[in-house]
């Protein structure tokens, strides 16, 4: 059994996988990326016109750091489409609210944060709710893979106008990630 994510075009991580008895088939933490001449930094002055495009601009960030996680996600996850986008995060990240902004950051498409499997990665939410947006669009999607989440908070009262009566009395409900629950 494996546990991947792709996009069909530009990327293919396998976050563990194997077979049942592991002596055919073993993987932990392998990724395929297309190779492009665009470096992370350039990518976020490229035009996305076409993200589902084979051809068009590369649908993973090979490295994101706590400096750059923001305004990649600002810029490659806002765009509504059903194209994944997975970002790797190879150092711990800590987000602010004040980082994400009023509306937190709008996840408009299928993305993947995947941090480091040889080494603990992780995100820092410093208590604060609402920095990743999920109610916009239809595609709108967040996996968290291969990270520690810390410092998670309850939610707020814009938490809970998205929130079912069910799901108010879950103790350890992701409130940082702002989505109809």
């Amino acid at each position: 059994m494996l546990v991947m994510f792709q996009d069909h075009a530009t990327f293919f991580h396998v976050n563990w996988g194997g077979y049942p008895n592991y002596q055919q088939l073993s993987a932990r933490g392998v990724a395929l990326l297309a190779n492009d001449e665009v470096s992370n930094e350039a990518r976020l002055s490229t035009s996305l016109v076409n993200v589902s495009d084979s051809a068009g601009p590369l649908n993973y960030v090979a490295s994101a750091t706590q400096d750059t996680l923001v305004p990649y996600l600002r810029e490659l996850a806002s765009i509504v489409t059903p194209v994944p986008l997975l970002v790797y995060i190879t150092t711990n990240i800590t987000l602010t609210r004040a980082m994400a902004g009023p509306g937190g950051i709008a996840i408009n498409r299928p993305v993947i944060l995947a941090g480091r499997v040889n080494r603990k990665t992780g995100i820092d939410f410093r208590m604060e709710v609402n920095q990743f947006n999920l109610t916009a669009s239809p595609y709108s999607n967040l996996t968290l893979d291969s990270l520690v989440l810390e410092n998670l908070a309850y939610g707020d009262a814009t938490s809970a106008a998205y929130s079912s009566a069910s799901s108010l009395s879950i103790t350890n409900a992701l409130w940082s990630v702002l989505f109809n629950r």
